[in-house]
């Protein structure tokens, strides 16, 4: 079975406390899985935490999903390597799509508490609706699990 992941964050990119943080959840779900492509990471295709996450997805070798917006103002347009891209859509639309897509979703906000006006956070608040499993990465290396 497919471990679909899917990945919100700041475009400002996570820190090394966050980039941290992922290693270790990428490293706990190769270890529930039997091989590398038996992970499939959905992002927005945006500069920042997208991009970053990205690169570490291609590095080791997990299949990558693209859900790009449609404006191209914070778009990585620079990134390769997809297995698939879904149609452009509007921030809150493409966000959407990945909550509905995925199994779990890894959240790295760029500051340590919930914010009304972010992409980030309206996308969490989307996963707790959805009752979506998620992991929020906290800029000071902690981090906040939800299992339902």
């Amino acid at each position: 079975m497919i471990q679909k992941v899917g990945i919100t964050g700041t475009r400002y990119g996570m820190n090394s406390a966050q980039e941290i943080g992922l290693a270790q959840e990428f490293m706990s779900l190769i270890l529930e899985i039997d091989e590398f492509d038996e992970l499939e990471v959905h992002h927005g295709c945006c500069q920042g935490v997208d991009a970053q996450v990205h690169d570490m997805a291609r590095k080791w070798k997990f299949r990558i999903v693209g859900h790009p917006p449609i404006e191209e103002f914070n778009m990585a347009t620079y990134l390769t390597d997809y297995a698939e891209m879904r149609e452009p859509k509007d921030y809150l639309d493409r966000n959407q799509d990945i909550v509905n897509e995925v199994s779990r979703l890894l959240a790295f906000p760029k500051g340590m508490k919930e914010e009304r006006r972010s992409g980030t956070w309206s996308t969490i608040r989307r996963a707790r609706k959805a009752k979506l499993d998620h992991v929020i990465f906290w800029p000071d290396g902690t981090f906040k699990v939800k299992e339902y």
